[in-house]
């Protein structure tokens, strides 16, 4: 009886580390077989009560790892519902340890779903039994703490979180583990603005002797990548990312890989293939029942513009900032009702493409340089098709100078977005509006304006 327990943790323990590894297929059938174990067990009635007790415990933990593969194949409602069931059964049980490992794992679920507050809060949670923990549950705990941190624009903290977790992963059978920790510290350099720093830590981590699907690290590889400028370069990678996770890897991955090709594809100039990558990404995180995600994926079809009639964006933008102000999703809806009132200007409708951006007055405050030139751009259009040309003329004046002003503090993506994806919509309308309104003078000011701006601009480094 205690060689068969030994034999369904070993298959456990083999099938966390697939988890680790992100072979799915591989934990779905270990997981399978611990399950049929358990049950060929439960059928005997010749176990003492300390038997008994080991069983059940190894029960829970089989359920626990389970709601993983619930989740990849489901999405998150379903794991959500199992996982609830499971640490009811660890506090009957008195198993604090296991129940503190669910509140690990339902954070994980919920990030990755996109609830990033909830996440939180589980982790939070988790933390007050985290000595009850071994050093790879305590190794994940941080690592996944580490990745809200970095979400929510704490990398300092994140970094610390991953260089412990690295620590705590020195065994030989937490290697994927400490892949993990060493990349995602790669990946807080970048957030910190550390280029080679980030991509030599990315590298210590891919030259690791461990078989752990590269589908996520060669996505963040990627954005390090366009954040310095290497646009074209990002998109192979992106695209041998999206070849390999659709034959080995996460469909979750792969909607967020779709969308990351979509931003590289904006950036190209090449809209209709973005349309499509986020499309598709969309549809993916639908099926899988991840709203978060998905509210993300259809603002950025949107955002790809030209590709859509003016009035189905319009439509859509105002349905998706419904939805996403009754999910206290702040930042898909404020981005939604800048598509909603580009898109009434873009019919010709000044006045209620006004009234609608009134519904969003922090978006000229934005941390973003790319969402607050675009509003520029809108708030200007509509201030023209207002018959108030001055007024559309100092808005645009105020853009080029906070371009300027952008340019000057970073050089990074956000500021290649604006350029790139709002750039030339600025000076056109700058230039139309001098054309019409000024002299040949006013329209020569206009472009040595626009010029200097974009000449002060550094490259990064």
């Amino acid at each position: 009886m205690v060689g068969d327990r030994e034999r369904t943790e070993d298959l456990l323990k083999r099938a966390k580390t697939a988890i680790d590894e992100q072979h799915t297929p591989l934990a779905r059938e270990l997981l399978r077989a611990c399950a049929t174990g358990i049950q060929s067990v439960d059928s005997q009635e010749t176990r003492d009560g300390a038997e008994i007790r080991a069983w059940a415990r190894l029960h829970l933990k089989v359920r626990l790892a389970q709601t993983w593969i619930t989740f990849e194949d489901h999405g998150l409602s379903l794991a959500a519902e199992a996982m609830t069931g499971v640490h009811a059964a660890c506090l009957a049980g008195g198993h604090a340890d296991l129940a503190a490992l669910c509140d690990v794992q339902q954070a994980v679920l919920s990030g990755r779903s996109g609830d990033v507050a909830g996440a939180l809060r589980l982790m939070r949670r988790a933390e007050s039994g985290r000595a009850l923990l071994t050093d790879g549950e305590q190794a994940r705990l941080l690592l996944n703490r580490g990745s809200l941190s970095a979400f929510l624009s704490d990398p300092a903290d994140a970094s610390r979180d991953f260089a412990e977790a690295a620590f705590l992963a020195l065994g030989e059978d937490m290697a994927a583990l400490r892949f993990k920790a060493i990349h995602n510290q790669g990946y807080t350099e970048f957030l910190l603005g550390n280029f080679p720093g980030a991509l030599s830590l990315m590298e210590q981590a891919d030259a690791m002797d461990v078989d752990v699907d590269r589908g996520i690290a060669r996505l963040d590889r990627a954005r390090v990548m366009l954040e310095a400028g290497l646009i074209d370069e990002a998109r192979q990678v992106l695209i041998d990312a999206l070849a390999h996770t659709s034959t080995a890897g996460s469909e979750h991955d792969r909607g967020e890989i779709e969308l990351e090709l979509a931003r590289c594809e904006m950036l190209m100039g090449d809209s209709p293939s973005a349309l499509t990558r986020a499309a598709t990404a969309r549809r993916r995180f639908h099926r899988r029942k991840e709203p978060g995600w998905r509210r993300t994926a259809l603002i950025v079809e949107l955002e790809t513009r030209n590709t859509l009639s003016a009035h189905a964006r319009e439509r859509l933008a105002s349905v998706l900032a419904t939805a996403a102000a009754a999910e206290g999703d702040e930042v898909v809806r404020q981005r939604a009702v800048l598509v909603h009132a580009e898109a009434l200007i873009d019919q010709g409708l000044p006045d209620q493409a006004r009234a609608v951006l009134a519904q969003a007055p922090a978006l000229t405050r934005s941390p973003h340089v790319a969402t607050r030139l675009h509003t520029r751009h809108v708030s200007a259009r509509i201030s023209d098709g207002s018959g108030r040309p001055d007024l559309a003329a100092r808005m645009l004046k105020r853009a080029a100078d906070e371009l300027g002003a952008a340019g000057r503090a970073s050089a990074g993506l956000d500021l290649r977005t604006a350029l790139t994806v709002h750039g030339a919509d600025l000076v056109n309308l700058d230039l139309d509006l001098a054309m019409r309104h000024g002299s040949a003078a006013r329209v020569l000011s206009r472009a040595e304006l626009w010029r200097d701006v974009v000449r002060s601009l550094p490259p990064v480094r």
